[in-house]
């Protein structure tokens, strides 16, 4: 994929970050995940109550996880045909739909369907939004954009999976769904606010697939999203056997670290370059999960949650400003 920057000298150099855009943008970005993590860290538990295994309920979730990165690269290389905002809004439009149809499901394999376009929702949102960041930031200040862009999903991965896990034991399936149509409702809502910049990179769609450029940070980017589907997929059944309530409150510690550290990585990703940051992350990834697999009580499985979150937050924005 070949980039070609056409905008103005003076958008270009301009200093401006949080502009009405990018303000919505990233609000947009808050509620769409409130609704994708509360439907990924619940489906494998309703998954059970459709009748699926333990191992069949992480099915679900590797559904998502693969049809979501299957189907970047191709949207990625025709955004400029099918558009930054249709896809943004396409997203939110999906996961609404399906919030609303699961309390219909009654079998297994229509559950993995779900888990199907949920995928595919969570690569139109993920085009659409990281390419728009990508044209609202000025150049110099991309990672730094990336790193405050990331902190709104960070903040609903802290919220949404705890909460989540809550409603479902306390209010039952039927209430939970219900309260991710309406957040996802509230995304698609906020979606349609977002412009769509006159001016931006232009991704040609033309040539190879996958530029030799991108293989790399593609390839970063996969290894830790296949550590997250793990996460989302085991760690439940993973809490209970020691004795851990709420698996939620591994993904507050993971987020409240990752909060901290996004805008910092990403600004200094954007000084020092993007090797001095992304390498000691994806270090501090696979040790975080080597304490989790390690893991006794509570209290180790907070602290790879900690460590877990500083490597991710880190990672994630220089290997988006990177790509």
């Amino acid at each position: 994929m070949r980039d070609v920057q056409t905008s103005s000298p003076a958008l270009k150099d301009s200093d401006r970050l949080l502009t009405r855009d990018f303000t919505f943008l990233c609000l947009t970005n808050f509620f769409f995940f409130l609704t994708v993590y509360s439907l990924l860290i619940t489906l494998p538990v309703y998954a059970v109550v459709l009748g699926g295994g333990e191992g069949q309920a992480g099915y679900v979730t590797a559904a998502i996880t693969l049809i979501s990165f299957l189907a970047l690269p191709h949207l990625g290389r025709h955004v400029e045909r099918l558009g930054r905002t249709s896809l943004l809004r396409l997203g939110p439009a999906l996961v609404l739909i399906e919030a609303l149809a699961l309390p219909y499901v009654g079998w297994f394999p229509v559950l993995v369907a779900i888990g199907i376009a949920c995928g595919g929702a969570l690569a139109c949102f993920q085009t659409g939004a990281n390419t728009l960041v990508a044209d609202l930031a000025p150049l110099r200040r991309r990672g730094e954009a990336m790193g405050i862009y990331g902190t709104f999903t960070t903040t609903a991965v802290a919220l949404s999976p705890a909460v989540s896990i809550f409603v479902m034991r306390n209010n039952g399936f039927p209430v939970l769904f219900a309260m991710s149509a309406a957040m996802g409702a509230a995304a698609l809502a906020l979606a349609f606010v977002v412009r769509e910049p006159r001016q931006h990179t232009i991704a040609s769609a033309s040539g190879p697939l996958l530029n030799r450029m991108a293989l790399l940070p593609a390839f970063c980017i996969f290894g830790i999203t296949l550590t997250y589907g793990t996460l989302i997929s085991f760690l439940p059944g993973q809490a209970a056997k020691i004795g851990m309530e709420n698996a939620g409150l591994f993904f507050t510690a993971y987020s409240a670290a990752s909060f901290m550290v996004r805008a910092v990585a990403g600004g200094v990703s954007d000084r020092l370059g993007r090797a001095p940051v992304i390498i000691p992350a994806l270090i501090a990834v696979a040790i975080a999960m080597f304490f989790l697999s390690q893991s006794s009580g509570l209290a180790m499985v907070l602290g790879a949650a900690v460590l877990y979150g500083l490597g991710y937050g880190s990672a994630h924005p220089a290997i988006m400003a990177f790509a």
